[in-house]
């Protein structure tokens, strides 16, 4: 008999239909991704297990940092 499949669930890419992202079980978050086929970001929520189309949101960086100094 074969072992139960490690990743039950899976996400498919509302762009291309063809991208998957791989789910282990339910949990209470929301991550955002990238297709590794067409490139194009999205958003998976663990919890209602549903998916919709997003756009990427540029990294601001730690605010808080103090920034380097040079001479």
């Amino acid at each position: 008999m074969p072992p139960d499949d490690p990743f039950p669930y899976e996400a498919i890419c509302p762009w291309c239909d063809e991208g998957k992202l791989m789910i282990e079980k339910p949990a209470d978050t929301k991550v955002s991704c990238r297709c590794p086929r067409c490139r194009k970001h999205y958003e998976v929520d663990f919890k209602t297990m549903t998916v919709k189309k997003s756009e990427p949101v540029p990294y601001r960086g730690n605010k808080n940092r103090k920034q380097a100094t040079t001479a």
